[in-house]
């Protein structure tokens, strides 16, 4: 799958690295918003998924519909969903778990690239936590650059 063939496919190219990759996760799959994340329940530990947005780049003389070639950059948007109720009250295992998950995630991910059309992937910034008793949301963003043509 590349970049040509379907203008999403950094979401399933990353749900399809973390499922291989991850086997510790209980969860990878996609998401169509951030409040469908916190409303969903899942397995946890996971990872969602999904599209955050888009930013075309310009380039005068060059439009892909005329054949020429179209740069855009692709914000990709991942919740790590941890839930621990045994240290409701300090949080301590939820942070444990999360911290070193989110760690493999972003090592896993960061420079990476999806396949072709696509630049390497890029960590930028993301929304806050979001902490709830016994569950915890922490996000990861990552932009990549994407050839249209």
């Amino acid at each position: 799958m590349d970049a040509t063939d379907n203008d999403l496919a950094a979401v399933d190219l990353i749900i399809e690295i973390l499922r291989n990759e991850m086997p510790e996760l209980e969860y990878v799959g996609g998401a169509e918003s951030l409040h469908e994340i916190e409303s969903r329940t899942v397995l946890t530990p996971a990872v969602l998924v999904l599209f955050d947005n888009e930013e075309l780049k310009q380039s005068p003389g060059y439009v892909a519909d005329e054949g020429g070639v179209q740069l855009a950059v692709q914000k990709i948007h991942l919740e790590l969903v941890v839930t621990n109720h045994e240290d409701m009250v300090t949080g301590d295992g939820l942070r444990q778990e999360a911290g070193v998950l989110r760690a493999k995630v972003r090592k896993l991910l960061s420079g990476r690239t999806l396949g072709p059309g696509f630049d390497p992937l890029i960590r930028t910034n993301s929304p806050k936590a979001l902490h709830e008793p016994g569950r915890s949301y922490y996000p990861l963003t990552f932009t990549t650059t994407v050839v249209y043509q």
